[in-house]
Order: structure tokens, then C-alpha cells, then sequence
């Protein structure tokens, strides 16, 4: 099934969710294998000149590819012609922007970390450029509420802003009094009744990056009231499952939409992180922190193996950046602490350390074909919150409110109650 630009640009939601599911389903093999838990991968085999390629790759080059969509699929393509149909499938318009946004006040700004800044604008900008800029506005885990005082400077306009912490709400509610912003910022948990509570019918529905379980509780709750249009930028679709988002009994996420539901492409944990391990926000020094320990992680997971005399990966929990700056035999000690593991007297800590790094080369080379995948999976989660709202008779437009160079999470909801 070859998709070209100008088909992909004229399909629905339904046509696009459709493609997607085939294409995945029938290429799951190559993403749902972790290369950081497995010695080699089950689409080798099958794959053999791409395999070749793989190996060659230097961690430099391997990093670059993964930091870019459009160059890993160009990459790929001798290989796996998929990649540059999956791109072309994942292609969303750019909105445009609402033209005469006003200037906001010196130093409107201060307090808001550069990049968070930019997406706040860009996402206003994208959302103010449709009808019924008179409702009045619910941020949704609004935090410092930078969101609603940007869009209610912008349209003059009031509302809520909600969110769990109550710190960053007092933070908020004075941002807003400085600016003479008439939002009402409260303290309420959007997973519980404190937070349905503030969603109403007369309402226009903000949600700048509000994690996997939140954002999917503000759409279940706006459809419940008929909330008249929903902006939403979705995140961490891995975080804050409950019951309605996720199988207790087949550990799998439970899809939304009744064509999800049909499909039944049973996502697991591991696939929702797949989908946001694309990350341009991380300082340079934590990203080298957490690259030490990776290589250590997987020189345990070496070391651990040959001790057991069983070749299977040993979960072990996620490590403070601190431990970066102990060393690879502390790091050892430590993990085999919490897994209860006797590690014998003499250990060539060095050649475990080495493989450790050699590992980690292969690990990043070869999880480029799931990378690839990276995109499709949360553009199949992202429909199948469009598709639930369509249900629920909702117009429903998808689009880029950003580049990606300023956030990979840059899908954006826009639905309006029909």
C-alpha cells in the first residue's frame, strides 16, 4: 500500500487511522522488540543487508538519524521502503497562524523557559485562529497557568485554570493578578471529581502537553458535557492510565474509539514510551549523563547474564542522573543490591565497562528501526482520541501547532461540538 503526499493530505481521520493499523500490524515485528533487552532481533534474519548497515553505523551517525524523522526514513529506505510510507502517512498541516495577535506586556515572558515560551505562543497562535473565541477557558493541568494568561491576554477573555499542585497554583494566581488577568486558578486533580467538576458545556477546553491519562480524562469529560471546543496537544501517552485507558488483564492499553476497539492493535507499555522517546529539551550535559548510564546499565545487564548462565535482560529501576558521576563498579554494587544479586569477588570490572559501551553502540544503531515506528505509533494514538470525538459528533481537525525542533509532542487536537 503506497500512500502519496496528496492522498495523505485529503484522508479523514477514519481512512488515515485504517492505514495506519494495516501498516503497523503487518510490520509489528520490527517495532515492538526492545534492542536494549535482546543480544539480537527477531527481523535480523529477514533483514540481513540491513543489518550489515546497522552494524557499520558509528554512534555519531546512529544519534543523528535519531534525532530526525525525515533523515532515518531517508536513511532506511534501501531497506525498508515502509519508512518513507509511514512518513508520508504521518504528514499533518501546519495551521495557520491567527493573524493580528496582539503584543503582550514587557515582561509578560519572565519566569517561562524559552522553549516553553515559543510552544506556548505557537499553540495560541494555532487555536486563535478559528470561531467562538468568546467562550470561556479551562486550562487543563494548567501548572503556572502560562497557557490560559497567554490565550486570555489574547482574546480578553476568562475562565479556569486548574491544576493538583497547589504551589505552582498560588504561583500562577499571582502571574495572572500582575497582569490583571481575570483567570480563576484553582487547585483540583484532573483525575478525580475536583477537576471533572470545572468542565462545562460554555466552555473553549485548553491542553498544552497534559500526560497520557489527563488529557484523555478532559476529553471523556467534555464529551460527558458537551464542552463546545477542545484544543489539546497530547503527551506521555504511557502516564496516568486508569481503567477506561488501560487492561489490567492483558496489560495493554484500552483503545478509545470503537474503530480502535475493532482493530485491536494491542499496545503495551513499552510501545506508549516508544512513542515519546524523541526528546530535543534535555540539556547537552544530562543527555552525556544518561548516555554513561545506559552503557553501565547494559555492561550490568552483560555481566548479570553471564553470572545467571541465562541470556535474558534483568529489569533493573531507572537511575538518578547522580550516579553518572560515581563509577561503573558502584553502579554495578548498587543494582545487584536491589535485585539481590552476589556478585563474585573478582570481577574484570574494565572488560564489562567496555562491553558495556560496545553494547550500547549496537543498541543505538539497531533501534533505529523501531524509531522509525516512533511517529506512526502516536499518530494511531492521536486518532484514536479524534476518531472518540468524532464519535461523539465533534469536528475534528489535526495539525502541527509547532516544529518538532521545539517539541516532538507537537500534534494538536482542535475539536469543536457540532
Amino acid at each position: 500500500m503506497l500512500v502519496s503526499p496528496s492522498v495523505s493530505a485529503g484522508m479523514s481521520c477514519r481512512q488515515r487511522f485504517r492505514a495506519l493499523s494495516q501498516l503497523l500490524s503487518q510490520h509489528e515485528k520490527l517495532w515492538r522488540p526492545l534492542a536494549f533487552q535482546n543480544i539480537s532481533l527477531p527481523w535480523q534474519h529477514d533483514h540481513l543487508q540491513l543489518s550489515l548497515a546497522l552494524e557499520q553505523l558509528s554512534m555519531s551517525s546512529a544519534e543523528s538519524l535519531q534525532a530526525s524523522s525525515v533523515d532515518l526514513a531517508t536513511w532506511l529506505k534501501p531497506y525498508l521502503p515502509v519508512a518513507t510510507e509511514l512518513l508520508t502517512l504521518c504528514h499533518l498541516p501546519k495551521p495557520i497562524t491567527s493573524p493580528g495577535l496582539q503584543p503582550y506586556p514587557h515582561s509578560f515572558e519572565c519566569g517561562i523557559p524559552g522553549r516553553k515560551w515559543q510552544q506556548v505562543q505557537a499553540f495560541v497562535g494555532a487555536i486563535g485562529q478559528t470561531d467562538q473565541l468568546s467562550l470561556p477557558l479551562l486550562e487543563w493541568c494548567g501548572g503556572k497557568g502560562h497557557l490560559g494568561r497567554c490565550a486570555s491576554w489574547q482574546w480578553t477573555q476568562g475562565g479556569d485554570s486548574i491544576d493538583i499542585n497547589a504551589d505552582l497554583v498560588n504561583k500562577a494566581r499571582r502571574l495572572s493578578e500582575r497582569f490583571s488577568i481575570p483567570l480563576q486558578h484553582r487547585q483540583a486533580d484532573a483525575l478525580a471529581a475536583s477537576g471533572r467538576q470545572v468542565v462545562a458545556a460554555d466552555q473553549h477546553a485548553l491542553a498544552l502537553h497534559a500526560c497520557g491519562g489527563l488529557h484523555l480524562q478532559l476529553i471523556e469529560q467534555a464529551i460527558n458535557m458537551g464542552t463546545q471546543r477542545l484544543s489539546i496537544a497530547p503527551c506521555c501517552y504511557h502516564l496516568f492510565l486508569g481503567e477506561h485507558s488501560w487492561n489490567e488483564a492483558s496489560e495493554c492499553y484500552q483503545p478509545q474509539s470503537n474503530l480502535a476497539k475493532y482493530l485491536d492493535l494491542k499496545l503495551q507499555a513499552s510501545d506508549l514510551r516508544t512513542c515519546v522517546q524523541q526528546t530535543v529539551t534535555a540539556p547537552e550535559h544530562d543527555r552525556r549523563l544518561r548516555k554513561t548510564l545506559q552503557a553501565w546499565r547494559l555492561g550490568f545487564d552483560l555481566l548479570q547474564r553471564e553470572l545467571s548462565g541465562q541470556d535474558q535482560y534483568l529489569p533493573v529501576p531507572a537511575l538518578a542522573n547522580r550516579w553518572a558521576k560515581t563509577s561503573f563498579i558502584e553502579v554495578c554494587q548498587h543494582i545487584a543490591e536491589l535485585k539481590s544479586i552476589a556478585l563474585p569477588g573478582s570481577v574484570d570490572w574494565a572488560l564489562w565497562e567496555a562491553r558495556g559501551l560496545e553494547r550500547l553502540q549496537w543498541v543505538t544503531a539497531f533501534d533505529l528501526v523501531r524509531m522509525a515506528f516512533r511517529r506512526p505509533l502516536e499518530l494511531w494514538l492521536v486518532l484514536d482520541r479524534a476518531l472518540k470525538l468524532e464519535e461523539a459528533d465533534y469536528k475534528v481537525e489535526l495539525s502541527e501547532f509547532c516544529p518538532p525542533s521545539l517539541t516532538p509532542r507537537n500534534i494538536l487536537i482542535a475539536a469543536q461540538k457540532l
